[in-house]
């Protein structure tokens, strides 16, 4: 197997995909963490193989990219 250095915490090219995805269109569009969240949430329950994408770690990576101020509550 190879050695993957991901951007975001994710197992694979594809799942850093994924969440770059979502983090640019969050970012655009100014969604609230909790939009973010659902997104994500939506793309891990759609595809299994992004599932870490719940992750904590994962999680507090584009929280810090979506919510750079820290002002939404990242336990939601």
């Amino acid at each position: 197997m190879e050695y993957y250095d991901s951007k975001y915490g994710m197992f694979t090219r594809a799942g850093d995909f994924a969440v770059d995805m979502i983090v640019e269109l969050a970012k655009q569009c100014q969604w609230s963490w909790a939009d973010t969240y659902r997104a994500m949430t939506k793309a891990a329950d759609a595809n299994p193989e992004i599932g870490e994408i719940m992750d904590t770690a994962v999680r507090e990576v584009i929280y810090d990219l979506v919510v750079p101020a820290h002002d939404q509550d990242f336990y939601i």
